[in-house]
């Protein structure tokens, strides 16, 4: 007798096939896979019959703890649930060493989560790059964010509960020691912003000079060029040193094409796409809603990412999720607030934009979403497929559903959203997490608390 049986789904292995089943579940494992004829006894049985099962999918890029602190934890990862979000990864931000606030932040998250959680670590201090070791042997964090965009003026950001903080310019010199430190770990990776931050600010002085202050000048203040340059000099560096790296949030065409270029020289690069980036360009971009940082490209960009997702050149899928109210984005168009929340979306829309609109194989769309950040960020082989022995982290989907996008159907911190009204094709009906359901219907059923952190 199974805890928990979903029985007669389509059961979607990522990469691989999709194949009618049955799963058995006890003590927030799967403990069996069987064909349909095979009968399985369960205490809570759920019949997936005409739909598909998708491992639970992983959020690999959000800024949890920016808008509400602490709360965060709480609404960011039960709307997280509800789109079929089982494991957040979010940012450990700060210009001290991360000891109290890792024990702090994990602490939180493990008494108000409703999902499972890691977290990547900003490197912007010395003492950063000296705890290297103790971060990845201590705190079992394996991926390090730096940023090429923290630099002069803008060599400030903001902390966890949304505190602002400075600190000193990141330098080449930083930026290449600090790949030097990763790769001495094998499951390290560096997962790096990738801007030019001087053509960014060359240009934004001259827009600036002009008395610009529209969306527009934002996006022109951060060229492609600036995205090309920026993962030119990455790349190399990461060559240099024989690190792993992960380019975050790539938008154009021709900063794509430099990245898969050079991997087939070095097969250490990782290329990561968000969902805004595939969807919206600057038709978009009408009000201060879409001032995102990269800013949004073109048409043209967005079928060029939709491309790589397809050939599977493009490794991962986030949503760059920034819990910000609409307010703190209307002010001064060069202030630092930017961003946009995204998590409950990434799943419906690649459903929606790839599966139904793209043809991207609902396999490869597993994939993306779970198995290849699994394995990039050291999940694996807890998370990230649908296995014996693996969490039962689940989502069931109907992949014939059609829902309307509304910030008003999901209760977290930001006011808005990206997509309001945008119809979806395929949406998540039910979302497990290691064994219980969490998500059901566009609720949230399960209980604040319920997520654990996530040892790599």
């Amino acid at each position: 007798m199974f805890d928990t049986v979903v029985l007669n789904g389509n059961i979607v292995y990522p990469g691989r096939n999709i194949s009618c089943g049955n799963i058995g579940i006890s003590k927030g494992k799967i403990e069996a896979i069987t064909g349909p004829e095979v009968e399985l006894q369960g205490m809570h049985v759920i019949d997936a019959a005409g739909k598909y099962i998708f491992p639970g999918i992983i959020e690999p890029h959000s800024h949890l703890g920016i808008g509400a602190g602490e709360e965060d934890l709480s609404t960011e990862t039960s709307s997280a649930a509800i789109g079929g979000v089982t494991t957040v990864l979010f940012f450990l931000r700060q210009n001290t060493p991360y000891d109290e606030a890792y024990r702090e932040i994990k602490s939180m998250g493990e008494s108000k989560a409703y999902i499972d959680f890691s977290f990547h670590i900003v490197l912007i201090t010395e003492e950063h790059l000296s705890s290297i070791p103790r971060y990845i042997n201590d705190f079992g964090i394996t991926s390090f964010k730096l940023y090429l965009t923290y630099r002069g003026e803008d060599a400030k950001t903001t902390a966890f509960g949304g505190i602002p903080i400075q600190f000193d310019t990141i330098s080449d010199g930083y930026l290449l020691e600090s790949f030097g430190k990763l790769s001495d770990y094998p499951k390290a990776v560096a997962i790096v912003h990738a801007e030019d931050i001087d053509i960014v600010h060359r240009a934004k002085k001259k827009l600036m000079s002009e008395g610009r202050t529209d969306l527009e000048a934002w996006a022109l203040s951060r060229p492609v060029i600036a995205e090309v340059e920026g993962v030119r000099r990455v790349l190399t560096f990461a060559k240099e040193t024989g690190c792993k790296v992960n380019i975050l949030h790539i938008t154009s065409g021709q900063a794509l094409q430099e990245a898969v270029e050079f991997r087939k020289k070095y097969n250490k690069v990782f290329i990561e796409a968000c969902h805004p980036y595939l969807v919206l360009n600057e038709e978009d971009a009408t009000s201060r809603k879409y001032k995102l940082r990269p800013p949004l490209r073109t048409k043209k960009d967005n079928e060029r990412l939709w491309e790589a997702v397809k050939v599977e050149d493009i490794n991962t899928v986030g949503s760059d999720h920034v819990p910000r109210k609409m307010a703190a984005k209307a002010g001064d168009i060069w202030s630092p607030a930017a961003g946009a929340p995204g998590t409950p979306y990434l799943f419906p829309i690649m459903l929606s934009e790839g599966y139904h609109k793209r043809q991207i194989p609902v396999t490869s769309i597993a994939n993306t979403l779970s198995l290849n950040p699994a394995k990039l960020y050291g999940l694996y082989p807890q998370k990230g497929d649908i296995s014996v022995g693996f969490d039962a982290d689940l989502v069931i989907v109907d992949l014939d559903r059609e829902y309307i996008l509304k910030a008003s159907d999901i209760n977290q911190y930001s006011d808005y959203i990206l997509y309001e009204d945008l119809k979806v094709k395929g949406y998540p009906e039910l979302t497990i997490i290691r064994g219980k359901v969490v998500a059901q219907d566009g609720k949230v059923v399960g209980n604040s608390g319920w997520g654990r952190f996530v040892k790599r």
